[in-house]
């Protein structure tokens, strides 16, 4: 007669691992807006209830919108075992960024995510996220992969995009490095669950949730006082610098603030080379009343100069 045997146990991933251990970490948001109920997907930044979030989650028309009702569903709260609907206040918003930090009360023992090192993540890394797709299992995993540690959206947000499938829901989830620490969030994708996310990286994220946190209002970054765009092959061709070789962000219109004029490439801010758009990154640290130090060509010369603007 043949011999039953047992089935053999699987033994967990690294995943499964860092799934147990991070799960109450996330939370799901439901949002009263003035037209209807939304869900969208959160996390905990801190023990004592500090929550990251896609603004768009809870905003309709400007950073200063204000949900009628936010809920939050927590798992494990204050590390009871207990699941529950908890009131969450709006402590600021980064519209431009996407970006929401607010408050669940009654929270001081919560599990929370440690932030990591987006540019230290190489592009093609394993990455994870758990978030509400859809509204129907707010603690849902899906596993990917880094396209891109340093994803500009239109020339503005430093993003890590991945391709995790993301569907409505989730926008306000984590992303997680190998060693489940957040090294950016969810809060657009060309479609759902297309395979192409992305949000602000943590590089960025981590600085404006500390403002926000430590300063309990919105969040307003440095912006230069001209239009500007990165240099390319068509710039360098029209100025006749093609046999130079020059990176940075070029001015379209004058600057009112300082004697920076239509067509100066900006090589450096504040001593920072600025090379492959990260001069969006570089502004998003600085605040309105900031003055930073310009270093510029001016095509028709070929010394460096500074300014301060």
């Amino acid at each position: 007669k043949g011999k039953i045997t047992a089935p053999k146990s699987i033994e967990p991933s690294q995943w499964s691992k860092i799934y147990q251990q991070k799960k109450d970490a996330v939370l799901s948001l439901l949002c009263e807006k003035s037209d209807g109920w939304y869900v969208g997907s959160a996390f905990f930044i801190s023990h004592d209830g500090y929550i990251v979030t896609a603004a768009h989650n809870i905003i309709e028309n400007s950073a200063n919108d204000r949900p009628k009702v936010i809920l939050g569903t927590v798992s494990n709260i204050n590390d009871t075992g207990v699941t529950q609907a908890i009131v969450c206040d709006v402590i600021g918003v980064d519209g431009n960024g996407d970006i929401a930090v607010l408050k669940a009360r009654g929270i001081y023992n919560q599990t929370y995510f440690h932030w990591g090192r987006s540019r230290n993540t190489p592009i093609g890394s394993d990455i994870c996220t758990f978030g509400d797709p859809k509204g129907q299992d707010f603690q849902s995993f899906s596993a990917g992969h880094v396209r891109d540690n340093r994803y500009v959206y239109k020339g503005t947000i430093e993003s890590i995009a991945i391709d995790a499938q993301i569907y409505e829901g989730c926008s306000g989830s984590p992303i997680l490095d190998v060693h489940g620490q957040v090294v950016g969030i969810v809060c657009f994708g060309v479609q759902n669950g297309d395979g192409f996310s992305w949000g602000m990286s943590q590089y960025t994220l981590e600085y404006v949730v500390h403002v926000i946190i430590h300063n309990h209002t919105n969040y307003v970054k440095g912006v230069f006082d001209f239009e500007w765009r990165p240099v390319d092959a068509f710039f360098l061709h029209r100025t006749g610098m093609l046999h130079r070789d020059v990176s940075g962000i070029y001015c379209l219109t004058n600057s009112a603030s300082s004697e920076l004029q239509k067509y100066d490439i900006v090589v450096s801010i504040d001593g920072i080379s600025v090379h492959e758009n990260n001069a969006a990154s570089i502004l998003w640290r600085k605040q309105p009343n900031d003055v930073v130090k310009i270093a510029y060509i001016r095509p028709t010369t070929d010394d460096i100069r500074t300014a301060h603007c």
